[in-house]
């Protein structure tokens, strides 16, 4: 009876650790793409609790083997990435408790809707106005009647969120 124990255990153990090498991907954050360098994106999102917000946000290694695609069944490539850009992450494999955390990219999926993309170059004019050495967060952007307003926080939280207006042809207001 302990041989047959042990070789069960034996036996489920290879079946878990079967899986070829590949990894399920895990739905991760839905939020903005605010900085982009060598191969890796960071992505914030709002979180909300207990009527409180604050970021989320992690950094995703993006490969050969990201699928990165469009909400309109488009392919795309890491080039094809843009600050500002909306987009859902899915990741694999282990995440490195940081903050922001490291993961890899597994599945980038691009929302491409105008309103989307409107807000994604609202999004991209207003981080390129700020200090470049800071890493921003997108705490809200939202179109305003012919404009928009982007709502940004330090990742750090050492400064007051700043509201940056946008006029319609993507222009940061002074």
């Amino acid at each position: 009876m302990k041989k047959l124990t042990i070789i069960f255990s034996a036996w489920l153990l290879l079946l878990g650790c079967g899986q070829g090498g590949k990894q399920d991907k895990v739905k991760d954050m839905v939020g903005y793409i605010t900085s982009i360098d060598h191969q890796e994106i960071l992505v914030t999102e709002l979180i909300a609790e207990n009527e409180k917000a604050h970021p989320g946000a992690a950094f995703y290694k993006v490969s050969s083997e990201t699928e990165i695609s469009s909400t309109d069944g488009k392919e795309m490539s890491f080039s094809d990435l843009q600050i500002g850009m909306k987009v859902e992450m899915w990741y694999t494999g282990e995440v490195e408790e940081s903050f922001p955390q490291r993961t890899s990219a597994a599945k980038i999926l691009v929302h491409t809707d105008e309103h989307s993309v409107n807000l994604a170059r609202a999004i991209e004019a207003a981080i390129h106005h700020m200090e470049p050495l800071s890493i921003w967060w997108v705490v809200s952007a939202e179109a305003i009647g012919e404009g928009y307003e982007v709502l940004l926080s330090e990742l750090s939280g050492e400064s007051s969120p700043i509201l940056i207006q946008i006029t319609p042809s993507f222009q940061v207001i002074e």
